[in-house]
């Protein structure tokens, strides 16, 4: 799923290509469902819903219970939002300081690296300039 100029590519490589309603022009061309929802107001349970459908081997309650368990790992875990929080300070410092961030994967990481780095430099929930630009202008 994707709706921004660095997921068409994705999205038009993928078994499945998705973009939420609100996602630019080039993306719902590519992508085989468009969804009614726009992205941070429920496309990804209405995706959920698409893949029941899609796959009967799809197991939607053991999916959402992972998520719920990775959630809840975080915000009852102290000391792992600490080392969040000292990973999100170190990369705003080497922003600020002119350093660059390397992000590397191999397989599924390698997509989950492109992931991040698409955030860095696009938007997210709202169009934002590239946290390179923001740390430059010294809003950070």
């Amino acid at each position: 799923m994707g709706d921004g100029k660095y997921d068409i590519e994705g999205v038009s490589n993928v078994g499945l290509g998705v973009c939420p309603n609100n996602a630019i022009p080039e993306i719902k061309e590519v992508a085989q469902i468009v969804l009614s929802k726009n992205g941070g107001d429920g496309c990804v349970w209405e995706l959920l819903r698409h893949l029941k459908c899609y796959s009967n081997n799809f197991d939607l309650m053991d999916s959402l219970l992972e998520h719920i368990d990775i959630v809840n790992k975080i915000k009852f875990d102290q000391a792992l939002q600490q080392k969040i929080i000292k990973v999100a300070e170190t990369i705003i410092n080497c922003y600020k300081n002119n350093g660059k961030v390397f992000l590397a994967g191999n397989g599924g990481s390698a997509s989950d690296a492109q992931h991040i780095a698409t955030e860095f430099i696009s938007r997210f929930y709202f169009n934002r300039p590239s946290l390179d630009a923001e740390c430059l202008a010294g809003n950070m």
